[in-house]
């Protein structure tokens, strides 16, 4: 009898750590695409989570870290007007002017 109970109270305390120790949890599911709860659901494809939904981007940093002259609109990656990274991005013979060590610049008159 004294071996029953030592079982019964041995498979009771198992039973009563797996509870507590995590074993009964319900496991979170990732956000299914393009919804999510952080920019890590949207790494994969490039993209930051924005207000909970994948978007090209939040900021101009999002934009500037893809290359230079794009700037962050309505979570779209866009060229911004009239920037430069060289003479041959500007038009009607204009020249890009930029500031030293500065990736962009603008198309003007020298």
């Amino acid at each position: 009898m004294k071996r029953l109970f030592a079982m019964v109270v041995a498979i009771l305390a198992v039973a009563f750590l797996a509870v507590s120790c995590g074993g009964d949890k319900q496991t979170k599911k990732a956000p299914v695409y393009p919804a999510c709860d952080s920019t890590a659901n949207c790494s994969e494809k490039g993209e930051v989570c924005v207000d909970g939904m994948c978007k090209e981007c939040g900021s101009n940093k999002d934009c500037s870290a893809k290359g230079a002259c794009l700037a962050c609109v309505n979570n779209a990656c866009q060229a911004k007007e009239n920037c430069c990274k060289s003479d041959a991005d500007c038009a009607n013979g204009l020249k890009c002017k930029a500031k030293p060590g500065k990736k962009e610049g603008t198309c003007g008159t020298l």
